[in-house]
């Protein structure tokens, strides 16, 4: 039996929201598109690189198993954040009525509203004009260069750190 006598750490994810132009179609459109001026570089990741062609290919596989999100999805994304801004969110306990019953409609009205309203602050603007994805990456599984290596620098994005 061997014993790990190193470093151990704690493993990470991250989810990222990220908007593209257009549903990409080819794993070559993928790397034109997140990579447009670096075409042939290393990512570096904290177990082992990555080429561009390894990452838009992941990218694309994991697109062609996802769905481009809806605006209400995005919302609900960003609510995960770790910055504060979820502290901005409705408190369920606001929502109960004096029988005991909940106002779920009303709860999540105001949960949307709020989640729109922080979709917008992050962004700038409401994304309809692109195509939005949500990927997540952990540095476990060969995975620490897509959540670690700043991928996707050159789209509009937000990383939500699952730590």
């Amino acid at each position: 039996m061997k014993t790990r006598t190193g470093f151990v750490s704690n493993s990470s994810s991250s989810s990222f929201i990220v908007t593209f132009p257009k549903i990409p179609e080819s794993v070559e459109e993928v790397k034109k598109i997140m990579f447009p001026k670096d075409s042939e570089i290393d990512i570096e990741g904290y177990d082992y690189n990555m080429t561009t062609d390894e990452v838009a290919t992941r990218v694309f596989s994991d697109i062609q198993k996802s769905h481009p999100l809806t605006f209400k999805e995005i919302s609900e994304h960003l609510t995960h954040l770790h910055d504060g801004a979820a502290g901005r969110m409705p408190k369920y306990q606001n929502y109960i009525r004096i029988d005991g019953s909940m106002n779920w409609n009303g709860y999540e009205e105001d949960s949307l509203y709020e989640a729109v309203d922080m979709t917008k602050r992050r962004f700038g603007y409401a994304p309809i004009k692109f195509i939005v994805y949500h990927f997540c990456y952990s540095d476990e599984s060969g995975e620490s260069t897509l959540e670690h290596g700043d991928i996707f620098h050159n789209l509009l994005h937000v990383r939500i750190s699952h730590h």
